[in-house]
């Protein structure tokens, strides 16, 4: 069974199905940023992914995601999780982006600078990390750009 964590601001369940199959199950958050360091909802994340037998977890964002978006324009609210943590994303790699030529790419590299998040607090968590470093889950990374899936390349997290 495969997991896909996905912004439900970016993309519809029908794309999801055509990308990776109807076998899957979806766990919405915004931006695709799960808040894996809040003990509860770690703990869920964990029991759910052991309770549906998760062999891979993919991680997905759009060049659509109006929270992205958002959180570029500094039009973030500070009372969720993810725009905190996609303004603290914003804030280590502003150099970087601010270096790019206009508001696509800037995204463009938003979008792989919060799936290397995402996928490296996946990879840390307590249960799930876990798995994924036995090898038991497979965790993959995609984006939608331009209308076209693509599989995005993620560090090696464990050297």
């Amino acid at each position: 069974m495969k997991l896909v964590v996905a912004c439900p601001e970016c993309t519809i369940e029908k794309d999801l199905t055509d990308f990776f199959g109807s076998d899957i199950r979806i766990v919405s958050a915004l931006a695709g940023l799960l808040e894996l360091d809040a003990f509860e909802y770690a703990e869920s994340f964990n029991s759910f992914v052991g309770n549906e037998a998760i062999e891979e977890i993919i991680v997905f964002v759009s060049d659509q995601c109006k929270v992205l978006e958002d959180s570029m324009l500094g039009n973030s609210n500070q009372n969720i999780s993810s725009f905190r943590m996609l303004d603290e994303i914003i804030l280590t790699n502003k150099k970087e982006l601010l270096s790019l030529p206009d508001r696509k790419h800037r995204l463009n590299r938003l979008m792989g600078f919060t799936l290397n998040k995402e996928a490296a607090d996946i990879a840390h968590s307590s249960f799930v990390g876990a798995k994924v470093q036995e090898g038991d889950i497979l965790l993959r990374t995609f984006y939608k750009i331009d209308g076209d899936l693509v599989e995005y390349s993620f560090p090696n997290f464990w050297d």
